[in-house]
């Protein structure tokens, strides 16, 4: 009888909890509304793949920072929202930085992703993945995707960066989107 009442108890949660796709994209190209410097796009992928030697520099950004800002609304009520990023990087050499940052307009900006190299290396195929609890109500969010690499004499650096997809989904028992969402989302493009 325990049994079946938990289950029970499970079942009803379930059916009474919401989830909204807040943003997705598998980036085979720039995403609407977006920035780019210097990032390339496949069937299935935006990519980063350079190095510098001697005293060299490469930098790159996408972003949805631009002018004007793209920002993505968090539907009210959303209890935690989930931000997964598929990607496989490689940096090596003197100097290198990659980075993901999340802008918001309700908290302070975050990287959700940091990583240096200093004549040394790091490579990941993990995926970022983040969540963030109960973000304020008319909380709008963006991102930027930021790789540098420089090189001193004698010496390379080498960024090899692939990022698959992005997908923000928000959790929450009651989801509401703000009145004219949809139209101020339509007009800013």
């Amino acid at each position: 009888m325990k049994i079946a009442t938990l289950t029970a108890i499970i079942v009803f949660a379930f059916c009474f909890a919401e989830t909204a796709i807040v943003f997705e994209t598998t980036f085979n190209e720039l995403p609407a509304g977006w920035f780019n410097s210097e990032w390339l796009f496949s069937s299935s992928y935006a990519y980063i793949c350079e190095s510098v030697f001697e005293t060299g520099t490469f930098e790159a950004d996408m972003y949805t920072n631009g002018q004007p800002p793209i920002y993505y609304f968090v539907p009210d009520g959303t209890d935690s929202l989930v931000i997964h990023i598929g990607h496989d990087i490689a940096m090596y050499g003197t100097n290198g930085n990659a980075f993901v940052r999340l802008y918001s307009t309700s908290f302070d900006s975050v990287n959700i992703f940091n990583e240096w190299v200093h004549y040394d290396s790091y490579y990941s195929s993990d995926p970022i993945h983040h969540v963030i609890v109960d973000p304020p109500p008319d909380t709008w969010i963006g991102f930027r995707f930021h790789g540098y690499i420089s090189a001193t004499y004698p010496s390379g650096s080498t960024i090899n960066w692939w990022v698959y997809n992005l997908t923000v989904t928000a959790h929450g028992d009651e989801l509401a989107l703000e009145p004219g969402t949809w139209a101020s989302i339509k007009n800013s493009f």
